[in-house]
């Protein structure tokens, strides 16, 4: 329950389906829960009114004011909200909701009826109703003599009044979805109906107990006794005949029931809820307690959380396995974490992923191709997995990686990964350049906007179907599915710094650098706007499941404080992963704010500079840490040593085998300044991955760079198209190729040249055949 609804004082409450009603003794609503249908979305005609009553539906809700007047909101597939005109001008003194029909009860003793049920017996006529109640698809009239009179969807007899009822007087009815609940004028209990689940198996242990209220909801049944005790059976799928240990003893005074859940309001208007509650992924486990925690992340309905020594604790629907941490973790020191749909994966400090649920899926099978390599980042889609190895390669396995999923070599190739995030059915990539890459399931629509070119981007997060992206200025895009309204970025955060991103199946959330959550898209369980638990804290980090959103809150803030340490040296063209010792609460962020990073490296947000090193040399440069309170600074210096080349014969100087060389010569070693350099030729060959593209698609030219006794050519590649220039930068791990995706072109025929830059080993050189490109029209998407 939200926590206005904890601390709260009500005097009445109604559960439908998945979502909850409570009434205040002011006359105000409060609704929570699932919202697909803005059933929880009380209606702006009603503030002012006094509402004496309140009805839920199993996606809709009812509300009857103290002048006699009905109000509904939510699903209106059945007709269930359409208040019949005639009850304009009637005075209202009762309403019931059922499965998809409602009632009202009017002064006069009559009932009028909407949604899936329209009609009322003839038996009614001439008579004066006292209470009504609507099940699943059948109704109970509660008359005046004490009498039922019930009528519907007859099966299993539910709308079939007892035949034990006779001579009997009844005070209170309610109605299940197949069965149907009586309280006589003595206090005893009768039940009839379906009684697949037990719910019209009254206990034995009812015989000799008062009963002074009864509800009937699903599959399940509740009383209320004379002294203020709740007893409840039948379904306990979703716990809700579970009564909570010390309810009872507290003077209950209101029962309600719901499909899914109970609710019971003690004698003070204190409210207590149980059953449904999705497996209780949104329910902080005791064993956080006291304890710090660094990383969390949230799925379908799990939840996982690491805490500071390295511990994972695992919460939630264990369906398949996913929160059964282990037992090989034990021992090791974990230092990231990501949830899956039904899945769970561990980075351990030493590089190494483990993976666990799924029941044994194919996500979690992580490939033999990462033993003996380091992984430094790791995401979880709703059915596959990615890990990013130190020196930038992305690694996929688990279900639909076979095609549109699988990585694509043609841009990711030549590229250094950072970070990673999966969907329902793709994956992106952060380069360290700060660029973004998509691929996967191209009916999402998540090619990566224009908007991001040019731009560094910093943080990426995968929801369903839909994408995020923080650049380095702390402005937010969003691309892919909108049916949630998860893409639309609200205007309020123009104008504020964002730190970090993430995304729910169908919902996006922004952490600011005030420690404040913004939250848009679906809010079906009050996953964007349920956020009075963290309201004037300082929140350091937010993850988004499919239902729920888990927040880790800051417990003393702390200045930040950077670890002055000798960083180790590098070597052009040999990846670099060095760590950074930062510390405050909240977590800082990290700048440059003096000198430079070697060429090639990038400091990332997880407080590791890492990349392949392009130049020799050293480096002098000042990381800045900043969080609310302070800003913190220390001076850093790596050495990146030149790479390693095989000795090089002078020109003319016989080799050992008595011969010479003809060609000129090749360049001394890198750093050798003793000597002239003198330069290799080299030759350029360029082919285009597809000779016809369309106007919606990229052409892709694939280069090849030889040089005369030189294996590993750098320098930069520029590529021609029309009046449009392409540069990418050659480097040693290259190995001589190169692959360029070229921009989106208009309709027409192109011809494409490529030029080498050439560099201090290599001599500038140019294709010597152009290309012909030919671009089509795209056909128009189908809707």
């Amino acid at each position: 329950m939200p926590a206005t609804v904890r601390s709260g004082e009500f005097i009445s409450v109604a559960a439908g389906l998945r979502h909850y009603l409570a009434l205040r003794a002011d006359g105000s609503i409060v609704a929570w829960g699932d919202n697909r249908y803005g059933q929880t979305d009380v209606p702006a005609e009603l503030t002012g009114e006094t509402v004496i009553a309140v009805a839920a539906g199993d996606w809709y809700s009812l509300a009857l004011t103290a002048n006699g007047q009905v109000t509904a909101w939510g699903d209106d597939s059945a007709g269930q909200i359409d208040v019949p005109q005639s009850l304009a001008t009637t005075s209202v003194v009762a309403v019931a909701a059922g499965e998809a029909h409602s009632l009202a009860l009017t002064s006069d003793g009559h009932v009028i009826a909407w949604g899936s049920q329209t009609e009322t017996p003839p038996a009614l006529t001439g008579r004066t109703v006292t209470a009504v109640a609507a099940g699943g698809d059948h109704s109970m009239a509660l008359l005046d003599s004490g009498e039922i009179v019930s009528w519907g969807w007859i099966v299993d007899g539910i709308a079939d009044v007892a035949e034990t009822l006779g001579g009997k007087t009844i005070t209170a009815v309610a109605a299940g979805v197949d069965h149907s609940l009586v309280l006589t004028s003595d206090g005893e209990v009768m039940a009839w109906g379906s009684d697949a689940k037990g719910q019209s198996s009254v206990p034995p242990s009812l015989e000799h107990v008062t009963i002074s209220g009864i509800a009937a909801s699903g599959d399940h049944s509740l009383v209320l006794t004379s002294d203020g005790d709740v007893i409840a059976w039948g379904d306990n799928d979703y716990g809700q005949t579970a009564v909570p240990a010390g309810l009872n003893g507290s003077h209950v005074s209101v029962i309600a029931a719901g499909p899914r859940g109970s609710m019971a309001l003690s004698s003070a208007g204190k409210l207590t809820a149980w059953g449904a509650d999705f497996n209780g992924q949104a329910d902080v486990p005791a064993s956080l307690a006291g304890k710090t925690v660094t990383a969390i992340s949230a799925a379908y309905f799990h939840s996982l959380a690491l805490t500071s020594d390295g511990k994972v604790h695992a919460w939630g629907s264990d369906f398949a396995g996913q929160t059964d941490v282990p037992e090989s973790l034990d021992g090791k020191e974990v230092s990231a974490i990501a949830a899956g749909g039904w899945f769970s994966l561990a980075l351990t400090s030493d590089g190494k992923v483990i993976a666990w649920g799924a029941k044994g899926g194919p996500q979690i099978d992580v490939p033999a191709s990462l033993d003996g390599k380091i992984v430094t980042a790791i995401a979880a889609g709703e059915d596959h997995s990615l890990a990013v190895t130190m020196d930038g390669k992305v690694t996929t396995w688990g279900y639909g990686v076979a095609g549109d999923n699988a990585v694509p070599p043609a841009e990711l190739a030549d590229e250094s990964v950072v970070a990673v995030a999966a969907g329902q059915d793709f994956s992106l990539a952060l380069t360290t350049d700060g660029r973004v890459l998509s691929w996967g399931d191209s009916a999402a629509n998540l090619e990566v906007p224009g908007s991001l070119t040019g731009k560094t981007v910093i943080a990426i997060a995968a929801g369903d179907l839909h994408a995020l992206a923080l650049t380095s200025d702390g402005h937010v895009t969003a691309w892919g599915a909108d049916n949630f309204g998860q893409t639309d970025v609200p205007t309020s955060l123009n104008a504020t710094a964002v730190n970090s991103v993430a995304a729910g199946a169908s919902s996006s959330y922004a952490l600011t650098s005030d420690g404040r959550v913004t939250a848009w898209g679906a809010n079906q369980f009050g996953q964007t706007d349920g956020t009075d638990g963290i309201q004037g804290k300082f929140v350091t980090a937010v993850s988004g499941g499919a239902y729920h959103a888990l927040a880790i809150v800051a417990d003393g803030l702390q200045t930040p404080a950077i670890q002055a340490a000798t960083l180790a040296s590098g070597q052009v063209g040999t990846a670099y992963d060095s760590p950074l010792v930062v510390s405050g609460t909240p977590q800082p962020t990290l700048a440059i704010t003096a000198g430079q990073l070697p060429p090639g490296l990038a400091l990332t947000p997880d407080r590791r500079i890492v990349g392949t090193p392009t130049n020799a040399g050293t480096y002098a440069f000042t990381v800045t840490a900043t969080n609310v309170l302070d800003s913190a600074s220390a001076g850093f210096t790596i050495s990146i040593d030149p790479a390693t080349i095989p000795p090089i014969r002078p020109p003319g100087q016989p080799s050992a085998g008595g011969g010479s060389d003809k060609a000129g010569g090749t360049p001394t070693q890198p750093g050798n300044n003793s000597g002239n350099v003198v330069k290799a030729t080299a030759r350029v060959t360029a082919k285009l991955k597809r000779k016809t593209v369309t106007t919606r698609t990229r052409a892709h030219v694939i280069i090849r760079v030889q040089t005369k006794n030189a294996t590993r050519p750098t320098g930069t590649i520029t590529v021609k198209v029309g009046k449009k220039k392409v540069t990418k930068r050659l480097r040693v791990k290259n190995n001589g190729r190169l692959t360029i995706m070229l921009p989106k072109l208009r309709k027409g025929g192109y011809r494409i040249t490529t030029k080498f830059s050439g560099s201090r080993t290599a001599k500038a050189a140019s294709a010597k055949k152009s290309l012909k490109l030919r671009v089509v029209k795209a056909k128009p998407k189908a809707r």
